[in-house]
């Protein structure tokens, strides 16, 4: 499993992954995660933001409707391609890009603000796309990351699926601990400012559902 499974999965679902986000699929962990990583952003000085993994267009079209200009990648172009239709009926500039994380074709320091959401948990080796999420940051500037908790990663496993319009789609999770995302942020060049395990009422009761890191470029780092 790797790469071209996620992006399959994603290609599946793109045709409903709104819907399932507004009902029941995956509502609870976004909503509980918009709330914390809502409550940062009002703490931040941002204009040049990007989105990566973008998905259907989560922030980057909330984002350019608050006026700020926004570049959006995913590696995934049917995903881009919901994002787009949305961006167009808001009337919306955005710059979409078809990349991986592990190779975004930004120049350094572009961006005041660098978002990857519910992202990472998918990609075995979080390293290299750590570095370009902070590669692409300018000094100063923040790093938002949030993904699906490590205890329920470590549930999921490598081997887990989703069942999708009729077909069970490899959909890996790979994280067991959230120190890997603290140590690949840092070797980046980052400093991590907080980790906030954000909770979510469960089966068996009120326990982390997503958590999201704060992290800021050095102002004397290039």
């Amino acid at each position: 499993m790797g790469l071209s499974d996620v992006k399959h999965a994603y290609a599946k679902w793109s045709t409903t992954y709104d819907k399932d986000h507004s009902s029941n699929i995956g509502h609870e962990i976004t909503a509980v995660e918009e709330i914390v990583v809502n409550s940062l952003l009002r703490n931040i000085e941002y204009n040049d933001v990007l989105d990566a993994a973008s998905g259907t267009g989560r922030y980057a079209l909330r984002l350019a409707a608050d006026g700020k200009k926004v570049t959006a990648t995913d590696q995934s172009i049917e995903m881009l391609d919901k994002a787009k239709e949305k961006a167009d009926k808001m009337g919306l500039r955005i710059n979409f890009k078809e990349e991986e994380l592990a190779e975004i074709s930004s120049e350094d320091a572009s961006f005041d603000l660098v978002l990857c959401m519910l992202a990472l948990a998918h990609v075995k080796e979080i390293n290299q796309p750590c570095r370009e999420l902070v590669r692409v940051l300018r000094p100063g500037g923040f790093l938002i990351i949030s993904d699906i908790h490590p205890n329920i990663q470590a549930e999921w496993g490598p081997d887990h699926k989703l069942y999708l319009h009729g077909e069970e789609i490899p959909f890996p999770a790979y994280h067991t601990d959230i120190n890997e995302y603290i140590d690949a942020v840092t070797a980046a060049g980052a400093e991590v400012q907080a980790v906030i395990d954000v909770p979510m009422q469960q089966q068996r009761g009120l326990l982390p559902g997503p958590f999201v890191l704060l992290a800021r470029k050095p102002e004397n780092r290039i």
